[in-house]
């Protein structure tokens, strides 16, 4: 299976997102990070970078609060419906 060059450019580019992101994560807010990847969401197919980028934000800040019932994966539980709302919306859209 060969990839087109609309194809490799996409993952080149994918690559330097899931990057951006990355750093993101490590120097910005968690909102702001969770924004950005938000946004890229409408402008690739599948974007489970959203889902991972929250883990790995939970995994460098994430601490257990009596408020949230101890739970350390508070943001990641806060993606999954976010990722659900986004996708329902991407399919309301027209592209």
């Amino acid at each position: 299976m060969t990839m087109t060059t609309t194809t490799r450019a996409l993952f080149s580019r994918r690559w330097f997102i899931d990057l951006l992101l990355i750093l993101c994560a490590f120097s910005a807010p968690w909102w702001l990070t969770l924004l950005v990847a938000s946004l890229f969401f409408f402008v690739f197919d599948r974007f489970w970078e959203l889902l991972l980028l929250s883990l790995l934000i939970d995994l460098l800040y994430g601490t257990s609060r009596a408020y949230f019932f101890n739970v350390t994966f508070v943001l990641s539980f806060c993606a999954v419906p976010l990722y659900i709302f986004l996708t329902l919306i991407r399919h309301r859209m027209r592209f």
